[in-house]
């Protein structure tokens, strides 16, 4: 299978330009919010640039076992939650549905960011993102340089 590499130097140039996104937006963000694994990494660095605390949600849908868990999210002023890519955008949408249940105080926001958006998919928008892909034109698999340690 073909594959993106996606290193250290890309995904550094893509979280400063999804930070330069989020300032000219005007979105505060109190929190950073990383969708476990993939989003994890990015929202850490996220959460240094804002210098606002890191939460971890984790959300599975592969292997047979879904699960979902948001008991880390506090809803006392804006969330930013980060993912490393919107596929299919099911990790997203299921989210997104869960989270409509919470009744947020007035003008507190929640807003999305992934790396990569692929554009061909329906299901969900984000806020920001850092680069696009048309997975009705580009199937080849991304290897984000930390998804890629293991063990010989």
């Amino acid at each position: 299978m073909e594959q993106i590499f996606y290193n250290y130097d890309d995904f550094r140039g893509d979280v400063l330009e999804i930070a330069r996104k989020i300032q000219l937006s005007g979105f505060q963000p109190k929190y950073i919010a990383g969708i476990a694994r993939g989003g994890l990494v990015p929202a850490v660095f996220l959460s240094h640039w804002f210098q606002a605390p890191f939460l971890n949600i984790h959300l599975s849908l592969r292997d047979h076992q879904r699960s979902l868990d948001t008991s880390d999210l506090k809803f006392d002023g804006n969330i930013l939650i980060v993912d490393d890519i919107v596929d299919n955008g099911e990790t997203l949408s299921v989210l997104k549905s869960h989270l409509s249940k919470f009744d947020l105080e007035p003008g507190i926001e929640i807003r999305y960011s992934t790396l990569y958006f692929n554009t061909a998919q329906t299901k969900v928008q984000v806020d920001y993102y850092a680069r696009e892909i048309d997975r009705t034109k580009d199937q080849r698999w991304i290897n984000f340089f930390f998804e890629s340690f293991h063990r010989s």
